[in-house]
């Protein structure tokens, strides 16, 4: 049986947190490794998967594969200001509707 590893990256609980603090719901995903991102968040009805990688992270191969073919909405966060940046658009989406 293949066992997927996964590495947490050094701004994981900064960026959780300041998902958590700007009132979305987060869930943690990244133990469960072979490309799937880091968190499953969700504010104003929407939810997207969120990779977590540092300012020069770059995505692996599983991670672009997941990327690739992932239906749903999926994002790269590097900083709390991506966090901030991700909840406007949100906010600006539902007030468009």
């Amino acid at each position: 049986m293949r066992r997927f590893g996964y590495r947490i990256d050094e701004n994981h609980r900064v960026i959780k947190s300041a998902f958590d603090d700007l009132g979305f719901s987060v869930m943690t995903t990244a133990k469960v490794g072979a490309g799937v991102p880091d968190l499953v968040v969700a504010k104003f009805g929407k939810t997207i998967a969120v990779e977590i990688k540092t300012e020069d992270g770059a995505l692996n191969d599983d991670q672009i594969k997941f990327m690739e073919t992932w239906l749903g909405r999926y994002r790269v966060v590097r900083s709390i200001g991506d966090v901030v940046t991700l909840e406007n658009e949100l906010r600006e989406e539902i007030e468009g509707d």
